[in-house]
């Protein structure tokens, strides 16, 4: 599998829960950055959900409800 296609680990999620939690919370990142990350992560659920961007929006708030 290539690089690109290979999953991350938990260590590494947690490392960037770690970083999008402090960049989120002071507030630093422009609104262009902000939007960079949220298609990134979109694209994902996309890519897990397969086509249907609704679902796949809907699949990531749903697990971030479930985790609070």
């Amino acid at each position: 599998m290539s690089k690109a296609g290979e999953r991350v680990t938990v260590v590494e999620n947690r490392e960037l829960r770690e970083m999008i939690y402090e960049a989120t919370e002071n507030s630093f990142l422009t609104k262009d950055e902000y939007a960079e990350i949220r298609k990134i992560i979109l694209n994902a659920c996309k890519r897990v959900m397969g086509s249907n961007p609704e679902a796949a929006t809907q699949s990531l708030a749903d697990n971030l409800v479930s985790q609070k």
